[in-house]
């Protein structure tokens, strides 16, 4: 598979992932936003927040070599975790726009957890862990009795 063609699908799913994301974070109930199924889980903030950020806090990593802490502020609303999931998505397009389809394919970069693996494959791993929360986020409004199903996610 060509260098570009790696990025351009990769990037193309990315930007998928994402509308589904939105979907799911337009309909969160906002008096709900402290909701969690079971005790130590995430709330429905701290997940819309982390959901909202990964993509951009990622990239910085992959591209910049800054890993940034996540921070979810404790009065996050849903209309700020949606403004904050565009920016992100943004920033992510732009940084790994910076490099080329060779770096994109071949350069080998350290995660914070001590793996090392190509530009191409930490990508795939971004958006593997935010289909991951992207599921959790679809199960706690099914558990809250919204109507959500498999189109809301891919429709």
């Amino acid at each position: 598979m060509a260098a570009s063609v790696a990025r351009d699908v990769l990037m193309r799913q990315f930007r998928d992932v994402q509308r589904g994301t939105r979907r799911l974070l337009e309909l969160i109930p906002p008096e709900r936003l402290d909701w969690a199924p079971h005790p130590g889980m995430f709330t429905l903030r701290q997940l819309a927040g982390h959901l909202a950020t990964i993509g951009g806090q990622t990239a910085s990593g992959i591209v910049l070599g800054v890993w940034e802490r996540p921070h979810v502020p404790e009065e996050l609303t849903r209309d700020q975790a949606l403004e904050r999931l565009e920016a992100s998505v943004t920033r992510t397009e732009e940084l790994l726009a910076q490099l080329s389809d060779a770096e994109f394919e071949r350069r080998e970069i350290q995660m914070p957890w001590g793996v090392t693996m190509t530009v191409a494959r930490a990508v795939a791993a971004l958006i593997e862990h935010d289909i991951h929360h992207r599921t959790q986020l679809f199960l706690y409004l099914r558990e809250l009795g919204l109507e959500v199903t498999s189109h809301t996610l891919f429709g």
